[in-house]
Parts: C-alpha cells; structure tokens; sequence
C-alpha cells in the first residue's frame, strides 16, 4: 500500500491466486486498486443528495429536459468527440447538432398527425 501524490491509496498484490476475497476485489490476475477517500465521500454525498425527495424531483427534471438530448446527440448522430478545435468552432458544431437533433424532433412531430403537418404549411 502507497499514497499518492494525488491523495489516493494504491494497494499492489503479486499473486491473487490464492486469496479468497479475489472475486469481490479484481477481475484480473494481478492487479493494483486505487482508491479515493474524497471522492468516495463526494459519491455518497451527492447520493445522499439524489435519494432525497428535492434530489429525486431535480433528477427527473434533468432527465426529460437534458438527458435524452444529449443521449440522441451522442449515439444516434454518433457525435462522442468534437472534430473541431477551439472553443468558437466547437460552440459552432454542437450548435449545428442541436439543430440537427430539433429537425428530427419536428419532423417526427409531423409525421404523427395530419394536422400536425398543416401546420408547418
């Protein structure tokens, strides 16, 4: 065991062959763990902060507004890294794809309803 520089503790195992408590701690042979006692107190406090009943109403807000956008942008648009460089043109790409994700969004709203599509006229 060793702490490093950045606050963690590393554990190092020559031979997990023999140790009974392998399958709870790595899937590999031999293997080192980093564990991080902030981030772990950050994880069970923004925890504790989703469970509450404020927490869950924030999240499922999140969810219908941010979250399903952002997934369509990353996987079905295929959009997981930015081609450009630069702040202004990555403000520009991510631009276009949101207007890409609303024509898709209005065109799935038109194809459900006649009416729906007399108002685009």
């Amino acid at each position: 065991m060793e702490d490093t520089e950045k606050g963690c503790r590393k554990y190092v195992c020559k031979d997990c062959g023999g140790c009974l408590a392998k399958t709870r701690c790595t899937k590999g042979k031999n293997r080192q763990i980093q564990v991080n006692q902030q981030l772990d107190k950050y994880r069970s406090g923004m925890r504790e902060k989703l469970n509450s009943e404020q927490g869950k109403k924030k999240y499922l807000e999140r969810m219908s507004e941010v979250e399903a956008p952002f997934g369509n942008i990353l996987y079905n648009q295929n959009a997981r890294q930015f081609l450009c460089r630069g702040k202004p043109m990555i403000k520009i790409e991510f631009g276009l794809s949101c207007i890409a994700h609303n024509f898709v969004k209005i065109a799935n709203w038109a194809k459900k309803d006649k009416k729906n599509r007399e108002k685009l006229e």
